[in-house]
């Protein structure tokens, strides 16, 4: 086996600092000495973790917030936890989130949230409130594109008024047809 001797420079003031590894196994730069910076690739077998907030285990997967990941990536904090992917040119923000007794899926930015199967389009709530199901441009609150089927009673509040012109139109067409 070769001994290796590894040292850190500081590009401030060019100091050499050596960088050793303690019983742990860890490498440590010496104090008053820079960051340890790897350019190129850096191979790790088994685990890593960085300050104490990000964690990959020899499973390949990633931890933040948490040394014990139980997924490909875990998200653990007790304030607000949230994955967050942005689009830098037109700066959308789509997030999955959770806090306190909820899950939370959406968008942080005024752009409109769409959920897809199949690489297709199949829901979208623009930010004015409306929902579309098969309809990217939805009109009203709730607006389908394509047949709906209820198992249950539908309920609209001004439905009796409807009702009542449907009875009293067939009441004046009996009229009618008695004369």
């Amino acid at each position: 086996m070769t001994d290796v001797r590894l040292t850190a420079l500081n590009p401030v003031d060019s100091q050499v600092y050596p960088v050793a590894c303690n019983t742990s196994g860890e490498l440590l730069v010496a104090d008053g000495g820079p960051d340890l910076t790897v350019t190129g690739d850096l191979t790790v077998e088994g685990t890593a973790s960085f300050d104490s907030d990000v964690y990959i285990d020899g499973s390949a997967r990633l931890g933040i917030g948490t040394l014990n990941p139980a997924h490909e990536l875990h998200v653990l904090d007790s304030d607000k936890p949230e994955i967050v992917a942005e689009d830098s040119t037109n700066n959308v923000q789509a997030y999955l989130g959770a806090a306190d007794t909820n899950g939370r899926v959406g968008t942080l930015s005024n752009h409109t949230l769409q959920i897809r199967t199949n690489d297709t389009e199949r829901m979208t709530l623009l930010t004015s409130g409306n929902v579309g199901i098969n309809n990217i441009n939805p009109s009203a609150k709730l607006d389908v594109g394509g047949t709906g089927n209820f198992t249950g009673d539908v309920t609209a509040p001004n439905i009796s008024s409807l009702m009542n012109a449907v009875v009293d139109l067939t009441n004046r067409i009996s009229i009618l047809e008695a004369n």
